[in-house]
């Protein structure tokens, strides 16, 4: 087991990670830019102003407009789907728990997957772990992605990890 001293101290430099660009893709704060495949769409983060935290800023290229997705305390990590129209985004809001969202850049919308999570047979890792981790690891098609769960605690003291495919039209997971 990490001692508290410890986990604060990799807590504190995951939160201090600089933007990587590249398959994995990008991860927020950072002063770079990602752009979406079709280069169309454009995510920059803004700084912490006064009591809120930093903002995960969408930038229309053609338009010249900006709109907010999220507002984060840490850090999140966001990757592309191969058609621009969505970005997956995981949000490492603490130092037990990551969500993972899904926004749909042309209708403005967003989807956490959690709800979908908690509506399946993960259920019980989800709320019987004080540790419950959901990381965006890539898309499988523009309308499915691999989601990896993992979590530890009570209910599973040595770890529990599983990749889970999440299906943008049914709002819902399946077995990879």
């Amino acid at each position: 087991m990490i001692p508290a001293r410890q986990n604060r101290a990799i807590a504190a430099l995951v939160a201090l990670t600089p933007l990587v660009c590249g398959a994995a893709g990008s991860s927020f704060p950072g002063t770079a830019a990602s752009h979406s495949p079709d280069k169309k769409w454009e995510l920059t983060s803004d700084p912490p102003q006064k009591d809120e935290g930093h903002k995960l800023v969408l930038r229309d290229v053609a338009k010249q407009t900006n709109r907010q997705l999220l507002s984060f305390d840490r850090h999140v990590e966001a990757i592309w789907a191969q058609d621009s129209r969505r970005v997956a985004v995981t949000d490492y809001s603490g130092s037990d728990a990551s969500d993972c969202r899904v926004f749909d850049v042309v209708a403005g919308s967003e989807t956490a997957t959690s709800k979908s999570l908690m509506d399946s047979d993960l259920v019980k890792v989800m709320t019987g772990n004080h540790h419950a981790f959901l990381k965006c690891l890539k898309w499988r098609s523009p309308l499915l992605l691999e989601i990896e769960v993992e979590a530890y605690g009570d209910a599973h003291p040595k770890g529990y990890k599983r990749l889970v495919v999440f299906d943008v039209l049914k709002n819902q997971v399946t077995n990879p």
